[in-house]
């Protein structure tokens, strides 16, 4: 991949946190590491969709986005 694309920057997005340890204390998580979730899909509710999220996916877009521009 970096043979062919040297200035592609790698991501690791997972969806939920509540089925592994998730990043503990790494300084990558929310610029290169992103868990969205503390729960499960189907556990997340409208009363607890604030306190669930764990890196807003946004922040990924924003890194791509400014990533893109140099």
């Amino acid at each position: 991949m970096k043979n062919e694309f040297p200035k592609a920057k790698i991501f690791l997005v997972v969806m939920t946190s509540a089925n592994w340890s998730g990043f503990p204390d790494d300084n990558k998580v929310g610029k290169q590491y992103f868990s969205l979730s503390s729960k499960w899909p189907t556990d997340i509710t409208e009363e607890n969709i604030i306190k669930t999220i764990m890196n807003p996916i946004e922040n990924l877009f924003k890194i791509i986005i400014m990533n893109a521009k140099k």
